[in-house]
């Protein structure tokens, strides 16, 4: 299963290079939509990708992954091409229709791609290369994009050109054995998703999680374009900003010796506290070098909570894990629409209160995370029972 392996990592990186991203807000604010058409288009897409989870979970286990992965890959190729020719809400609100479809049905089935092709021994490495393409493709297109100035079009006709390169390529993957164990039915889903609504810790975590995730994408992806314009940088510093953020997303591997050191609790809380105090200043300073540091520190802070998060959603799970996590993963994504709609009604009206509601559901997460049930001992137990 080599060749599907080698399909996967060449599919991440073409999917990666999205060349319009470090400017996606500002290429729809100059096709003629505003802030909260942006967000309400972005909240329509979550719910589209919700109600498509469980559909596609079951057709995938009847058609196979590869036809799966092809077919979603093709689709995801469409929402690119109307994006590149969108000019008002409609085509827009299309895209993401699209994306959200194309989404659902790639969540999991990608994964189990790797998976089965790289085998369980060799499973953890081929993941961490799997996500490294992704990245490598995102920077590869963001220094490209340096390049074109403000020729938005172009980017997104290059990007559309990228993803239907990754659609022929998954044409060429080769058919493998469907994953151990017989495929669940809609009923026991069902079942399933009724259990996950009843783990108190798990809908908490992956609440925290969902609204965390969305909050500090529309300060890092959504407002952050026009909050820095305003501040005075120009597109094209914008544009290397981005990728510095992209980069900062990497810190999460140093997330479990942050965790350890600290210990789980007090390392969430610093994290989150960081993010609550910037986007704070988000709102006030009008100046590009502390605007872009605290878009930095953003960007960096949700790479570290990310594992922590996840390890709380792991400690709640007993039994059928990747089915739990899954209707987990439905419960962050419908946490999620709110934050957009109230996001970006606020944002039309006033950046900075847009900025400081963010800060407020951020300072609310943090109450949340002080609360929530850990399986972790104190940071400085644990650090000592490692030493010995």
């Amino acid at each position: 299963m080599k060749h599907n392996l080698n399909v996967m990592l060449a599919v991440s990186f073409l999917q990666g290079m999205v060349f319009y991203a470090s400017v996606a807000t500002l290429y729809r604010l100059h096709a003629g939509i505003t802030l909260s058409q942006i967000t309400l288009i972005e909240s329509v897409s979550f719910v589209v990708t919700l109600a498509f989870e469980l559909p596609w979970g079951i057709a995938a286990e009847r058609i196979g992954y590869r036809r799966t992965m092809i077919l979603c890959s093709f689709l995801y190729f469409l929402s690119k091409v109307i994006f590149w020719q969108a000019a008002g809400f409609g085509l827009f609100l299309a895209e993401r229709i699209v994306l959200g479809i194309a989404l659902a049905g790639l969540s999991g089935v990608d994964s189990s791609v790797v998976y089965l092709s790289a085998g369980q021994e060799q499973s953890e490495k081929a993941f961490g290369i799997w996500g490294a393409c992704g990245t490598a493709g995102m920077l590869a297109a963001s220094g490209v994009s340096l390049l074109l100035g403000e020729r938005y079009r172009l980017m997104a006709l290059l990007t559309a050109g990228a993803y239907g390169l990754a659609a022929l390529l998954a044409c060429t993957l080769k058919e493998m054995p469907q994953a151990e164990g017989k495929a669940l039915s809609s009923g026991q889903m069902i079942q399933i998703f009724h259990r996950a609504a009843g783990n108190r810790k798990l809908l908490a975590a992956a609440v925290l999680a969902g609204l965390h995730a969305e909050v500090i994408r529309l300060l890092t992806v959504v407002l952050n374009q026009p909050v820095l314009l305003a501040a005075g940088m120009s597109v094209n510093l914008i544009k290397m900003l981005y990728i510095m953020a992209a980069a900062a997303g990497a810190g999460g591997v140093l997330s479990w010796r942050f965790s350890r050191f600290l210990g789980r609790r007090r390392a969430g809380t610093f994290i989150l506290g960081a993010e609550v105090l910037c986007c704070d200043l988000l709102g006030f300073v009008s100046r590009p070098v502390p605007a872009g540091l605290c878009i930095l520190i953003l960007a960096l802070g949700e790479s570290l909570m990310i594992p922590l998060l996840t390890a709380v959603q792991h400690e709640s799970v007993n039994g059928e894990r990747a089915a739990m996590m899954s209707a987990a993963a439905a419960v962050a994504e419908l946490s999620a629409v709110p934050a957009d709609l109230v996001t970006g009604i606020l944002a039309e009206r006033s950046l900075r209160i847009s900025l400081l509601a963010a800060a407020a559901v951020l300072l609310i997460l943090l109450a949340v995370w002080r609360v929530l049930p850990s399986e972790e001992k104190s940071g400085r137990s644990r650090i000592n029972s490692v030493q010995m």
